[in-house]
């Protein structure tokens, strides 16, 4: 009996189930539901509140054979897949997340999300389209447009779409922590709805706080979530996916006295609106016939109408690139072309930036040029941790622009916002500004840079058989005024990108060395100008006086010396025989000591000097003078590394004996391992020898004859400046700073000062002077506040004599601190140019105009003309007995006097020249340094 009782009774049990369902006891309510579904949100169990979810929500997936845990963020893979993608680097800047994922990358030109190109105004303009910026995801199923033309959306979604849903989103805000607080609630038989304020504590949005109604419907026996988007962001529906925008920082730009010469202009982008092409093979016609819009179109998979078929089918929202230009491509003749085809606009605000160096060739080797980053270059940041760039990023490769690339950088921003099935965008939710790079501020003078373009394009005939250098600096502070290195190159054809064949033959050319910077890099024998070198050697070491005379117990022959035993044992079997030569002159000045030596430059005096000073004395002052020793400079090359040469004593190492020989970075180096001699220390002692140095080391150790025996550390960038939205702040100054502090004695720039005056009215710079008058410029020496002051050099380089160094250093003498100026010179002259082959006074007029061209206050100045010049010689009364020369003329006029035993030259004259407001103040502030000098006893050189 007991066993038929309970027999029946667990078969009641298993049939309660049927008998009493759809009228059961429903446990708990409709708001515990809601509350259980947020909680599971909150706090990150996105797999448990997927099935709070109604199942008719809910969607199989058959890969799904376990429930997905919240283990992994599913956010951005490392290389999102553009397939068939032609769309440039600079429009690639937005992420689309969608699922969780990163799905594509689309253009966000604004910061905006929905930009809206702008047309050059023109009567012929097609109107402006309203386009979101590029091609956006579909989502999956692909959308297929119902009869009002709305995409279909699919409303179901499957469990790891879910959680990833939910990961990619929370993890792209960086969500810290979420609260949240019910404000109503409301519990039904059938449907329970709850009212809460949630706040997403986020990293990048800072607290995101939105208003959300949940409700929860009863199904048979259990209460379900009728789950949408809506509940993750207010106004959020299917079919919408978070993206996630780029603002692109903007690189900063390089400015010299508020002047660009590199800076961020906004391409050129040509488009059409395809719905408002009415004629269509109209279209294709007057497209294919401007040259330039197909050289933007074509490719080389793709030419011609295959081209332009492309473009077209890529058609976003009504908008279709066809391509784009630099804005110095668009001239007004193709801006009219393209404008009069039906159907093609014009936008010049909405498609990025791009790099732009207004003065192509000017200061090339100093600012350098900039390109969109390669691949390489995204993986070495990457792996440093650099996360500033993008596809979009522009990066430094040479120059100012590389060596500053951590000021010049900025960091960009983003934006996040809700983009429709459509394209449109529903709000943004949260923005990150960007911080764009910091601005250079260079020491340079834009209208002195201009005026040395424009004297070298002028006077040098031919700059690749006349190649150069010149460097303008303030000795009193190392502040580099002017620059120029020749030949040079243009930087915006370099940094667009120029065809491979001629990039390599840029690189490879291993005779006019375009890339190369002379004037910073290369380094050359100094010729005459290292006498001053010799001289301060001599005289602070006590081996010679200011009255030392050459011995008179020496034979000179026909401007031959070949030293005697005496002087250096053995010295004819060193020198092959070979005699050393003095420099050619008119008329010899007396007697043969230092003074005049400096005036007309005698090899000999200087040949002579060296052998009494001996190698061992001469290289030890030489290097604590900081020869060897690499002089600070802040350009440096992509690696890192400062490009600055050190100069060098080769009488150490090995004798050069063949023609220039060139190592993999582009610089001299020596070629044969010839043994060292007195020959060579001789040589060495007047500038020939196997010295080697850059005009700019040149300049630097020149320079401490003009700033009391001081050398300051050479630079060119004055300030960093960022600008923050309307504030524009001082990030850092530059202070002048001491390379070799006393570099070279007081008493030595005393001693030799009026021989240094003299070279540039009577002596081998005479020419400036002479040129100076005949030419027309008014000499007035009354009230004058500086006068000229300098040495001149001449250096042959090869066996054969075929190429020549002319250099020249010149300052000013008694310039106060703020006006200080210093040029020096070199050119590179081939003397086997077919023919061309400039003369002596042809190769110095060339040194001596760009030189004069640097010192004087202004570009142009009182020009009286050749008759009007024999007009006033003439009303001289020049005797018609006289030598007639040029000092004469000078002293019967009273702008001179002739010095006894001069030929052909002015002694003291000086000049000044109107002034002028061309050019701005110098910048350098003298102030951040003082000196322990004792006063001089004569005119401080300035």
């Amino acid at each position: 009996m007991k066993k038929r009782l309970t027999a029946f009774l667990l078969a009641v049990a298993m049939l309660c189930p049927v008998l009493f369902s759809g009228c059961g006891v429903i446990i708990g309510n409709g708001t515990d539901t809601c509350y259980k579904f947020i909680d599971y949100i909150v706090n990150g169990k996105f797999d448990r509140a997927y099935d709070l979810i109604a199942e008719s929500i809910q969607r199989y997936d058959p890969n799904e054979n376990v429930k997905a845990t919240p283990t992994a963020a599913p956010v951005a893979t490392d290389e999102p897949e553009v397939i068939d993608d032609d769309r440039s680097e600079q429009q690639m800047d937005t992420l689309i997340v969608e699922d969780g994922k990163v799905v594509d990358i689309v253009p966000s030109p604004t910061p905006t999300p929905t930009p809206v190109p702008t047309d050059t105004p023109a009567p012929t303009a097609t109107p402006k389209p309203t386009p979101t910026a590029a091609p956006t995801a579909s989502p999956t199923p692909s959308p297929t447009p119902d009869a009002d033309g709305n995409p279909y959306v699919e409303k179901t979604i499957t469990r790891s779409e879910f959680v990833s849903k939910y990961m990619g989103i929370f993890e792209e805000m960086g969500v810290t922590g979420i609260d949240y607080t019910v404000t109503d609630a409301m519990d039904g038989d059938i449907i329970a709805t709850v009212n809460y304020t949630l706040t997403y504590h986020t990293e990048k949005g800072g607290d995101l706080t939105y208003d959300f109604e949940i409700e929860a419907n009863r199904i048979e026996s259990r209460w379900v979530i009728n789950w949408s988007p809506n509940l993750i962001f207010p106004m959020m529906d299917w079919g919408d996916t978070m993206r996630v925008g780029v603002i692109q920082s903007k690189r900063g730009e390089i400015l010299c006295d508020g002047v660009p010469y590199a800076q961020n202009v906004n391409i050129v982008t040509v488009f059409s609106v395809p719905s408002n092409i009415e004629d269509m093979d109209a279209f294709y016609q007057g497209v294919l016939s401007i040259p330039e819009l197909v050289a933007g179109l074509e490719t080389e998979e793709r030419k011609g109408t295959a081209a332009l078929d492309y473009a077209l089918s890529r058609t976003r929202n009504d908008f279709c690139k066809i391509c784009t230009f630099f804005p110095d491509e668009l001239t007004d003749d193709l801006k009219a072309r393209i404008l009069a085809v039906q159907g093609l606009a014009i936008d010049t605000q909405n498609y990025g930036t791009t790099r732009y160096y207004p003065y192509g060739e000017s200061l090339c080797h100093i600012v350098g040029y900039a390109g969109i980053v390669t691949k390489k270059e995204l993986r070495k940041f990457e792996a440093a941790g650099d996360t500033r760039y993008n596809g979009d990023s522009w990066v430094g490769k040479y120059g100012l622009e590389v060596t500053y690339e951590d000021n010049l950088t900025g960091t960009n921003g983003s934006f996040t916002y809700i983009q429709d099935p459509k394209g449109g965008s529903k709000g943004v939710l949260y923005r990150k500004d960007a911080v764009d790079g910091q601005d250079l501020h260079l020491t340079i003078i834009p209208e002195l840079q201009q005026r040395l373009e424009d004297v070298v394009n002028t006077i040098v005939y031919d700059p690749y058989e006349v190649r150069g250098a010149v460097v303008v600096m303030n000795p009193k502070t190392g502040a580099i005024q002017a620059m120029k290195s020749w030949p040079g190159f243009d930087l915006n054809y370099v940094a667009r990108g120029m065809p491979e064949d001629e990039w390599e033959q840029l690189k490879n050319d291993q005779v006019n060395l375009r890339l190369f910077n002379r004037a910073v890099q290369g380094i050359y024998t100094p010729g005459s100008v290292f006498k001053l070198m010799t001289t301060a050697a001599a005289l602070e070491t006590g081996t010679i006086t200011k009255t030392t005379e050459f011995p008179k117990s020496e034979t000179i022959k026909n401007d031959e010396w070949m030293p005697s035993d005496s002087i250096s044992p053995g010295f004819s079997e060193y020198a092959n025989g070979r005699a050393l030569k003095r420099t050619p002159t008119t008329k010899r000045l007396t007697p043969m000591n230092l003074t005049s030596s400096i005036i007309q430059s005698d090899n000999l005096f200087f040949a002579w000097v060296g052998l009494k000073l001996g190698r061992e004395r001469f290289e030890a002052y030489l290097r604590n003078l900081g020869w060897e020793t690499p002089l600070p400079f802040e350009i440096k090359d992509e690696d890192g590394n400062s490009i600055a040469a050190t100069p060098q004593i080769y009488s150490i190492l090995k004798h050069d004996n063949g023609d220039w020989v060139y190592d993999e970075n582009g610089r001299p180096k020596e070629k044969s391992g010839i043994p060292q001699n007195n020959y060579d220390l001789a040589v060495s002692a007047y500038g020939q020898g196997q010295l080697m140095v850059s005009p700019l080391q040149m300049a630097a150790f020149v320079s401490a004859y003009a700033n009391d025996g001081n050398i300051m550390v050479p630079y060119v960038v004055d300030s960093i400046w960022h600008a923050d939205k309307t504030d524009y702040n001082l990030v850092e100054q530059h202070e002048p700073t001491y390379w070799k502090k006393n570099a070279i004695q007081m008493s030595t720039i005393n001693t030799v000062h009026d021989a240094l005056l003299r070279v540039c009215t009577q002596g081998t710079a005479h020419y400036m002077v002479d040129r100076l008058y005949f030419k027309g410029y008014d000499l007035d020496i009354n009230g004058t506040d500086y006068t000229f002051i300098g040495k001149t050099g001449t250096a042959e380089i090869t066996n054969d004599k075929s190429k020549e160094l002319g250099w020249f250093v010149c300052w000013r003498d008694g310039a106060t601190p703020e006006n200080a100026r210093l040029v020096c010179v070199m050119l590179e002259i081939n003397l086997n140019s077919n023919g061309k082959i400039p003369t002596e006074t042809e190769i110095a007029y060339m040194k001596f105009d760009i030189a004069h061209s640097m010192l004087t206050k202004n570009a142009l100045n009182t020009y009286y003309g050749e008759v009007d010049t024999l007009a006033r010689l003439r009303n001289a009364e020049t005797a018609s007995g006289s030598d007639n020369n040029f000092g004469t003329a000078l002293g019967l006029m009273g702008i001179g006097s002739v010095q006894p035993g001069a030929s052909n030259e002015p002694a003291g004259s000086s000049f000044k020249e109107p002034e002028t407001s061309a050019m701005p103040a110098v910048t350098p502030r003298p102030d951040a340094y003082t000196t322990t000098n004792e006063p001089l006893k004569i005119e401080i050189i300035g």
